[in-house]
């Protein structure tokens, strides 16, 4: 796992208690509302309770990514299940248009914001994304 992580380029963060990222997604043979347990520009970590057995993992998903405040807003794109790790799995987003790139951006820049130090110095300066 630590491998993984020093090859990762971008920021991965929790969202703030109390302000959860919602994620509807729908896959062959699935329709759910889950939550994400980290998200970056890339894509994000996701708690399944029931670990959609007998769906296809396989197969491209729509996401419906709705962020909390201060960004308060939602997009549509698609997404790729990456691994599945007990009860969570990674799906990276595919195709994200500018425009919903940069919502995750600055929901990603508020949440470094708030915690300060390097990660959001660098991120900030453009340095990570």
């Amino acid at each position: 796992m630590a491998g993984n992580r020093s090859r990762r380029t971008n920021t991965r963060l929790r969202p703030e208690a109390g302000h959860p990222i919602r994620i509807d997604i729908n896959g062959e043979n699935f329709l759910d509302v889950v939550y994400a347990l980290d998200i970056s520009v890339a894509g994000a970590r996701i708690a399944v309770p029931h670990r959609f057995e007998g769906c296809r993992l396989d197969k491209m998903v729509n996401l419906v990514i709705n962020l909390p405040d201060p960004v308060n807003s939602s997009f549509v794109t698609l997404g790729s299940i990456r691994h599945l790790s007990g009860r969570a799995f990674g799906v990276k987003f595919v195709g994200l248009e500018n425009s919903d790139y940069r919502l995750v951006r600055d929901y990603v820049g508020h949440l470094l914001s708030r915690r300060g130090g390097w990660q959001c110095f660098l991120f900030r300066i453009g340095l990570r994304h």
